[in-house]
């Protein structure tokens, strides 16, 4: 389901939050709710919300109600930080909303369930639990991890969903020693990750990045590989994208590597580049294409990713980067993977995350149509399954092949080359217009949800 507020003028309309705790006559117990509130309000300045509490501590909620009230609120959505639905919630709060109804009959309240009936919550209070399994220094509790990752290709052991989780919490916080970090990504790079792998350290990056709040459906994409032989299209497909309405974030990271990254030609192109998240939300709300550096959205991430001009080659910073859709609102991620026997890690990922999701070689690791071949289109749809949709598009006659090629002899003749096509000097690729076809059609049903 799409998320969506309320567009009015008048405050009264608009619908208030309001956090209750139990309560205590000890000060610094209300701490970690205050912490939650501040966590909230950064991430949903636009809406208006509160603390209170059902004993011992003000404002009480009676009081917190009668305010609302007295403030003309219209709407007002009570969720109960309680790790359960006992008496106080069943009796307590049933009489002192009952009583705000009759006394405030406009003022319409709607009771949440408590926080500990929700799924993310239990999960999150699993994991905090089984932190006491790894409690310690890790640099000792990684040692029988890396012993099991580097005996090679035949006796490797790979770790479970929970301890890769674990691995990559302590990659990002810096928790390891460098020769431990480097060790780990080395023998994972040897190994590769398996699928409960790769799904632990998707999640645990997205443990510590928050989602930008958005309320419109929006494309997400990841450019990292840059390109060699053939000219960058992802500034071309992320436009035409967005002049077909479909605002799109692409998740970016400049590397010393020799090859054609993104953001050069996006800037060429003059399309905006967010020095943070709060103007990339802007952007995505004002249905834009923006470039997010990598770096403003989870510096721990890109510093992982950093290790490649250590170590000399890539580690799995860079596919699980590749996986991320950090959007509050419905997104479409495009993704894209070099090596065939990555594209069921990813599904496989994608699935349990239940993020919908259109997978495909794509253009020497970047996620636009290769124009000189037809592509295997994976889909993961809002349920987690996953559908093959082969392309029977043809590839361009050899003269357009020949052009794009051309392209991609400087950055000087990409930019060229990509204006004429977004000026319809040039035809597309017939592989891009497919593509695109099939991004609309997806897209358009995500926003219908």
């Amino acid at each position: 389901m799409s998320s969506t507020s309320v567009d009015s003028s008048d405050p009264r309309a608009r619908p208030r939050l309001l956090l209750l705790a139990h309560g205590s006559r000890r000060p610094q117990w209300a701490e970690p709710f205050e912490a939650v509130l501040a966590e909230l309000r950064a991430l949903r300045p636009d809406v208006d919300m509160a603390l209170c509490f059902l004993e011992s501590m003000q404002p009480s909620l009676g009081q917190a109600l009668e305010a609302a009230a007295r403030e003309g609120c219209e709407q007002l959505r009570l969720v109960p930080l309680f790790l359960g639905t006992g008496t106080h919630l069943e009796r307590d709060v049933a009489q002192e909303l009952q009583r705000v109804r009759e006394l405030q009959p406009r003022m319409h309240v709607e009771l949440l369930p408590a926080a500990g009936d929700s799924d993310q919550v239990i999960r999150a209070l699993a994991r905090h639990a089984l932190q006491g399994l790894e409690a310690g220094d890790p640099r000792s509790a990684v040692l029988p991890w890396l012993h099991a990752l580097s005996r090679g290709p035949r006796g490797s052991r790979d770790l479970d969903a929970q301890q890769a989780r674990t691995l990559m919490d302590w990659l990002l916080h810096g928790r390891l020693s460098d020769a431990q970090a480097g060790a780990a990504l080395v023998a994972l790079r040897m190994k590769s990750e398996s699928p409960a792998e790769l799904e632990g350290f998707t999640r645990a990056v997205l443990d510590a990045v928050p989602p930008l709040p958005t309320t419109r459906a929006a494309i997400c994409l990841s450019s990292l590989n840059g390109t060699r032989r053939l000219p960058n299209q992802v500034p071309l497909l992320a436009e035409l994208l967005r002049r077909r309405g479909m605002p799109v974030l692409v998740l970016g990271a400049q590397q010393p590597d020799g090859r054609a990254h993104t953001l050069p030609l996006w800037r060429a192109l003059g399309l905006p580049v967010a020095d943070g998240r709060e103007q990339a939300l802007q952007c995505l709300e004002q249905g834009d294409a923006v470039y997010l550096d990598l770096e403003h959205l989870s510096p721990e991430l890109r510093r992982v990713l950093r290790w490649r001009e250590q170590l000399g080659v890539r580690n799995s910073a860079h596919a699980v980067a590749k996986l991320l859709a950090p959007l509050r609102a419905p997104s479409l991620l495009l993704a894209s993977y070099t090596h065939a026997d990555y594209a069921p890690r990813m599904t496989h990922v994608l699935g349990a995350l239940r993020q919908p999701a259109l997978i495909s070689r794509g253009c020497e690791g970047e996620v636009p149509a290769h124009p000189e071949r037809a592509s295997q289109w994976l889909r993961v749809d809002a349920a987690g399954c996953v559908h093959a949709e082969p392309d029977e598009t043809a590839p361009d006659d050899e003269a357009t092949a020949l052009r794009a090629r051309a392209a991609a002899q400087g950055p000087e003749h990409t930019l060229a080359w990509t204006r004429a096509l977004l000026d319809q000097r040039e035809p597309l690729p017939r592989t891009l217009q497919a593509q695109l076809l099939r991004i609309e059609t997806l897209f358009g049903q995500l926003a219908a949800c």
